[in-house]
Parts: structure tokens; C-alpha cells; sequence
């Protein structure tokens, strides 16, 4: 049995959870960056690195009391090569892993940054799934960067 008061209570209720208005929630056009703005910011970044590594080399070598012509006293050349190369991947992988969280010189440069496809800012490991996409990308022409797999593994996208 129904109370006829308690019909007048929740009948009011319903009425006035009904009259509320709708509340929508405003979407960000997310505009994605073009190649040609992913592969300037990319050489920017390329550039600041290799300028910091053979500053950091040259630093080293002198620490060391290694003259520039005096390093194939002590190291062959595929010695040096693999030390460069391993020297070269660690900080390479380093740089994006860590600047791409909240944006690279090159990026920055660029007006582009990196989302993870949830719309959030991307995670450690989303960037180092993407500079280890990018660093094997040099073995094989570019062509996993030029068809976005480090974007694709890693759940991000490269956003204006």
C-alpha cells in the first residue's frame, strides 16, 4: 500500500531531478602535426644531441688527458665505433624518454607536443616505447617513423 503523502514526495523528487539541465562536456579539436613539423622538430632535437655529446666527449677526453689524435692509441676504430654507437643510443634514448614527458627543445620549438590517446600527458613508458621506435628507425630508413609506429606502439600521437 502506497502512503498518498509519500507519492506527493517522490513525485516532487522526480520532478525536480527531470527539470536539471544537461550538462555537455566541451571536446578539444586535437589537431595532429604534420610529418614535416614531427621530422624539424626531430632534427632539432638530433642536433641538440649531438652537439651535447661531443661537447660532453671533448670534456671527457680532456679530463682524461687524451689528446683528439691520441684516442687510436687506445682504442681501435670499430672499439670507438661501438663505444660512440652505445655511447650515442643510451643518451639518444635518455633525451626523448625524459623530454618528451613534458616537451623537447625541438618540440617546443615546433609548437607540437606529444599525447597519449586517452588525451592525458604521456607516461615514462609511452616515451620510451617511442625513442626506442624512433632509435631503430636509423636501421631501416626511417620508414617505422615516417608510418607513426612509435605512435601506434606506444598509444600517443604528436599534437599541435
Amino acid at each position: 500500500l502506497k502512503s498518498p503523502s509519500l507519492d506527493k514526495i517522490y513525485g516532487k523528487q522526480k520532478k525536480e531531478i527531470q527539470s536539471e539541465p544537461k550538462r555537455t562536456v566541451k571536446k578539444r579539436n586535437v589537431v595532429k602535426a604534420s610529418i614535416w613539423e614531427a621530422a624539424t622538430a626531430w632534427t632539432i632535437d638530433l642536433v641538440f644531441i649531438l652537439l651535447t655529446l661531443s661537447a660532453l666527449c671533448t670534456f671527457l677526453f680532456r679530463l682524461a688527458g687524451i689528446h683528439y689524435g691520441d684516442w687510436a692509441l687506445y682504442l681501435s676504430p670499430i672499439d670507438m665505433a661501438i663505444a660512440a654507437g652505445s655511447f650515442f643510443a643510451i643518451f639518444y634514448l635518455a633525451y626523448f624518454s625524459l623530454f618528451d614527458i613534458t616537451g623537447s627543445p625541438g618540440k617546443m620549438f615546433m609548437k607540437v607536443k606529444i599525447q597519449s590517446l586517452a588525451g592525458n600527458p604521456p607516461t615514462l613508458t609511452q616515451t620510451f616505447i617511442r625513442s626506442l621506435v624512433s632509435l631503430f628507425s636509423f636501421f631501416v630508413l626511417f620508414l617505422p617513423m615516417i608510418l607513426d609506429f612509435q605512435g601506434k606502439l606506444s598509444d600517443t600521437r604528436l599534437i599541435k
